[in-house]
């Protein structure tokens, strides 16, 4: 099996129902990413998560999985800045954000939603790192 950019939005509080409505009202950003859902079975549960796997497709040719950040087109970035902001609104709860390549990840870095939109904007968002953003 080939790594692939996972990039992907989980939350304790996210319910299987709600990831799926999330996922179709996803549908209508017309300048931002749609939003699949998914789930993990767990040893006792089902655990939900939202993911952007079009991102993948606007990484520059120069990105590395083994660079600290991952290079994103500016395309991408400010696809990805609106459809997280959009997200927000339909995420209230604390939730994890990653980007990673394959199942490793390194550290954990807890932020603000205006942290997070500074990173993805500055092309920032780390290769190995599961971002804690807080409640709104």
């Amino acid at each position: 099996m080939t790594p692939d950019l996972q990039t992907q939005i989980r939350s304790d509080e996210l319910t299987r129902k709600r990831a799926k409505e999330i996922a179709e009202a996803s549908q209508l950003i017309t300048d931002g990413f749609r939003v699949w859902d998914g789930f993990e079975l767990g040893l006792l549960r089902r655990r939900p998560f939202l993911e952007v796997p079009e991102l993948h497709d606007y990484l520059t040719d120069a990105a590395d999985w083994n660079a600290d950040s991952w290079d994103f087109e500016p395309e991408g970035r400010a696809r990805l800045t609106r459809t997280v902001g959009w997200l927000y609104g339909r995420l209230p709860e604390p939730f994890l954000f990653s980007a990673t390549w394959g199942p490793a990840t390194i550290d954990e870095r807890d932020m603000d939603r205006a942290e997070l939109l500074a990173v993805i904007e500055s092309n920032t968002v780390s290769t190995g790192t599961v971002y804690k953003v807080r409640a709104a």
